[in-house]
């Protein structure tokens, strides 16, 4: 399957798989180093994970916060970033709906 097919019509995940396997024949490190992020996950238990790797922002959401009554935090609007949350998950789990955030339990 060539790559711009995939990106069309397969999950985004198998697009990033092909490219992984392209990119990891030119050696071109960063970049194999987003797609092991991207595919693994930003966790600590990705090997491409390291102390100097922030979350990308394009992975922030809107969240909301709930105490441990089930009352949802409101706040004013100039605190809007205690709101976002960056997804850590792989692009697998992303998609599929795996995923739940609860909030600050």
């Amino acid at each position: 399957m060539k790559l711009s097919d995939a990106v069309i019509a397969e999950p985004f995940s198998r697009a990033l798989r092909l490219t992984r396997r392209f990119a990891g024949s030119k050696s071109a490190t960063n970049f194999l180093t987003w797609l092991d992020l991207e595919l693994g996950g930003y966790e600590s238990s990705n090997p491409a994970m390291s102390s100097d790797v922030v979350v990308p922002t394009y992975r922030t959401v809107v969240a909301h916060h709930y105490n441990i009554a089930g009352q949802c935090l409101m706040l004013p609007l100039d605190f809007h970033f205690v709101n976002e949350v960056r997804l850590r998950e792989s692009i697998e789990v992303l998609e599929d709906g795996r995923w739940r955030y609860e909030g600050c339990r």
